[in-house]
């Protein structure tokens, strides 16, 4: 078989896929090594037997390559092959919560004939030269380590495709971002920064911007961590300082309309809306809640605004927006890393974001 590929085939294979026909002339090789071996001597042939039985199942992944090599070779002499993707499901070791958008997203990658994994970023045993694309989704404990989820984002683009692209990665995973998306027109939720290790006095802070409730939480951050809020009436001193013992802090005013109304997240797919939910207000410890909702026009409208702001159309996003008491809306935060896209609530965004991962990973640029 061996002589057969190389008399014959090897000719037929386009340059393109000399690695696929190198591979399968190692296979077959190796096959044909076996079949002598099967020839030898019986304390040889028993020495032989003894080692395959310590690769078990072998013979079976072994007939399955060499399928797969000659079905390959067949395609691409036809000019009709096509690889079947590889694409890294960026997760991280330990979830701090169920990532429920995962299982859909495997699920459905694979019934496009693809061959999702899902893998840690924190992992440092994972080999990413192995996908075609990566896609980071559950990555929801990179702000207890974030110069370092940047540093793998940026050693991670350089073995494979990469979406989230560093760059974004780097921008979005401190929500000091917000003071650059207010510079540039959008209307933001009004946030005081305060720095590590500052002494401010919060209750300085609420009297001078005349709020009457406010929310402390970390400029990294993810999920609900460290998000605490405050009545003025309850202040009795020091607590700004506590949350800034460790890290850069945001002290912002509890939106009102939250309770009622709620935060809307727009799910946003390829820069274009395709669905909201409505969260109930989430501090640290508890769990999220969400509903369906339809999108306003003008929270459509501000969504566009928003994904303007970026350099291209990200693949996947969102924008969560909430009222003022006047009704005009105000972005709470712009999450182009690692948010729930909440698929279970509307499955066609499900599609939508299969569709747009496997043509940028076939054909389309980085962006």
């Amino acid at each position: 078989m061996h002589e057969v590929f190389q008399k014959s085939l090897w000719p037929l294979v386009p340059q393109p896929f000399a690695s696929v026909a190198q591979g399968f002339d190692s296979v077959l090789r190796h096959v044909t090594d076996r079949q002598k071996a099967s020839a030898l001597p019986a304390a040889k042939a028993s020495a032989s037997a003894s080692a395959a039985a310590r690769r078990p199942g072998w013979r079976g992944r072994e007939d399955k390559q060499v399928g797969l090599y000659l079905r390959n070779a067949r395609l691409a002499r036809h000019g009709t092959h096509r690889w079947m993707l590889r694409i890294a499901i960026v997760s991280c070791v330990v979830l701090p919560e169920p990532d429920l958008d995962e299982p859909l997203l495997v699920a459905a990658l694979r019934a496009r004939g693809t061959e999702p994994e899902v893998v840690a970023w924190d992992d440092v045993h994972v080999d990413y030269t192995r996908f075609d694309v990566a896609v980071l989704r559950s990555t929801w404990n990179y702000h207890l380590d974030r110069e370092g989820f940047v540093a793998w984002a940026e050693r991670t683009s350089r073995r494979t495709r990469l979406f989230a692209d560093p760059a974004t990665v780097r921008w979005n995973s401190d929500k000091a971002y917000l003071r650059e998306l207010e510079q540039r027109g959008i209307p933001v939720v009004p946030t005081e920064h305060v720095p590590r290790g500052s002494e401010a006095e919060l209750r300085e802070i609420v009297q001078r911007r005349g709020w009457s409730r406010v929310v402390v939480k970390p400029r990294v951050s993810a999920g609900s961590f460290e998000t605490h809020a405050y009545r003025v009436a309850d202040l009795v001193g020091g607590e700004l300082a506590v949350h800034a013992r460790e890290r850069d802090v945001m002290v912002q005013p509890y939106v009102a309309s939250v309770d009622g109304e709620g935060e809307r997240a727009i799910v946003c797919i390829e820069g274009t809306p395709t669905h909201a939910v409505r969260k109930s207000p989430r501090f640290t410890g508890q769990e999220e809640s969400v509903s369906v909702m339809p999108i306003a026009e003008d929270e459509r409208a501000l969504a566009h605004r928003v994904l303007a702001t970026q350099p291209a159309p990200p693949l996947y996003a969102r924008v969560d927006l909430a009222r003022e008491s006047d009704g005009s809306l105000v972005l709470m935060e712009l999450e182009l890393v690692e948010p729930s896209l909440f698929f279970a609530q509307h499955p066609p965004a499900l599609a939508l974001f299969c569709h747009a991962l496997l043509a940028r990973a076939r054909c389309g640029p980085d962006r």
